[in-house]
């Protein structure tokens, strides 16, 4: 009788699940932002000095549509130094910076646990003294990055992104920049079943 109660419950267990879940990714990490005005990517190797890093905090939702298409939702935060040059001009206060991005990620998976990844998508984002009000303006992001899976259901995720401005706003620190971020990812997809 027991053995026939728990494989009932494995079994109620097991249809509850949505499959929504099983296509579910969370990542969650760190960010640089280079605005330093140059339109070279690895510029933040020869100089870290025009590169944000208080606060620097950023997640993001993954949804996979298929084994190599996917669509992500993500949201960072940062902070500039008073004093920092921001292309070119000398911050006299500390900005903040806050972003929101949606897009696609097309992943490409080279072994079972290395993949490379392009992204394509759209974003907001402010970079302000709080004090003042939000001056928000509009971004069209390319990026590219990998994953390398640590131990299942956990990656370790880097990315690389540029962030073009849309519009004409001319307001301080709302220019094209790039942003880099190294995270962690966790799958929901369902490893283990008791019943199967």
């Amino acid at each position: 009788m027991p053995i026939l109660c728990l494989l009932y419950f494995c079994e109620l267990h097991s249809q509850r699940r949505p499959d929504f879940l099983d296509k579910l990714y969370i990542e969650l990490g760190l960010n640089w932002i280079d605005n330093s005005g140059k339109q070279d990517p690895f510029y933040i190797l020869e100089d870290y000095g025009n590169t944000s890093f208080s606060y620097p905090l950023r997640g993001e939702l993954n949804y996979s549509l298929s084994e190599s298409l996917f669509i992500y939702a993500s949201a960072s935060t940062n902070k500039f130094r008073k004093g920092q040059r921001i292309d070119g001009v000398i911050s006299e206060s500390s900005p903040v910076f806050i972003s929101t991005d949606f897009g696609v990620k097309n992943v490409l998976s080279l072994t079972r646990g290395i993949s490379l990844f392009g992204q394509l998508g759209l974003g907001l984002f402010n970079v302000q003294n709080l004090s003042k009000p939000p001056n928000i303006t509009t971004s069209a992001n390319l990026g590219a990055g990998f994953f390398v899976t640590i131990m299942e259901p956990f990656d370790l995720v880097f990315t690389a992104n540029t962030r073009i401005k849309l519009g004409n706003t001319e307001a301080f620190g709302l220019t094209n920049h790039f942003q880099y971020s190294l995270g962690v990812r966790y799958s929901f997809k369902k490893r283990y079943d008791c019943c199967r």
